[in-house]
């Protein structure tokens, strides 16, 4: 019974070591390619891969989706941020007469583009820096859905938020 026990496992550890799989750089992808300059620039790049995930460990990462380069030293940073971030409240949502919209953080100016569902331009505001209210009387609009659009000039700060006017 020894004999088979040990016959057993010897071939079950045989067949996992015959068939096991290694993990290489490789991508699917419907076109790409790969290039490395006399300088030692590495240029990759590769289209068609829809599904995007990572999943990785303490000895491995597996990519799937965008093509990623096989770097284990490679960091990404964000850079320094001037002023805490500005805070936007929308109120009320939906609406009837007045639409307020108050700022918290406000360092810089603001536009206020409000727009029907149509994509046409119903509004334009800018507020100064440090103000913290802004309202829009929009009594006179139909019911319906709208969109307004907050950003600073340099389009660094950009939201949007939907909007539902009641009768």
């Amino acid at each position: 019974m020894r004999k088979i026990l040990l016959l057993l496992l010897v071939l079950s550890l045989s067949t996992t070591l015959a068939f096991s799989q290694s993990i290489i750089n490789d991508v699917i992808g419907s076109a790409g390619m790969h290039s490395v300059s006399s300088t030692g620039t590495m240029l990759s790049w590769t289209i068609g891969e829809p599904i995007v995930e990572t999943q990785g460990g303490a000895t491995y990462i597996l990519t799937q989706g965008f093509h990623q380069p096989w770097s284990s030293n490679s960091s990404t940073s964000l850079p320094a941020i001037q002023s805490p971030f500005i805070v936007i409240n929308v109120y009320p949502n939906p609406v009837r007469d007045i639409l307020s919209v108050s700022l918290t953080n406000n360092k810089e100016r603001l536009y206020f583009d409000l727009y029907d569902i149509s994509g046409r331009l119903i509004r334009h505001e800018e507020t100064s820096p440090d103000q913290t209210l802004v309202t829009f009387s929009i009594r006179w609009l139909s019911a319906g859905s709208y969109v307004l659009n907050v950003k600073t000039k340099d389009y660094g700060f950009n939201e949007t938020y939907q909007l539902q006017k009641l009768r």
